[in-house]
């Protein structure tokens, strides 16, 4: 019975710390992909200027955020997210041809995943 309750204190705080991360990390996605939608709304509509300024902040923002995510989440999720916010903060806007765009779309496609995949769920345990 002694080793009982240490077990399951042990325990709760592990659920503890998956439920806040949880909650943590489809936070912070929904706050980005707010973000990235606001910048690809702006390019849409041919605001150029106010949307290379959120893509430069969204770089800038991305580089920290990923270093609290980084507990929660598949690396490899979030390095796409790093070179694809780098590549949107580098884009000149002053071309056509750009692919300013898709990369927002890629962007908000690989932060959907990543909310799904955090979503606790019985699909997500197997």
């Amino acid at each position: 019975m002694k080793r009982l309750i240490p077990a399951s204190v042990i325990f709760i705080i592990l659920i503890l710390i998956c439920i806040i991360g949880n909650i943590f990390v489809l936070n912070k996605c929904t706050k980005f992909s707010e973000k990235v939608e606001s910048c690809y709304d702006a390019y849409q509509n041919g605001d150029y200027y106010t949307s290379k300024e959120i893509a430069s902040s969204l770089y800038g923002e991305w580089d920290t955020t990923q270093k609290k995510l980084a507990f929660f989440v598949n690396h490899a999720m979030l390095d796409d997210i790093s070179k694809a916010t780098a590549r949107l903060a580098s884009y000149k806007l002053d071309n056509p041809d750009t692919h300013f765009a898709s990369e927002c779309i890629d962007i908000q496609s690989v932060l959907h995943r990543m909310c799904d995949e955090q979503r606790i769920i019985p699909e997500n345990f197997y």
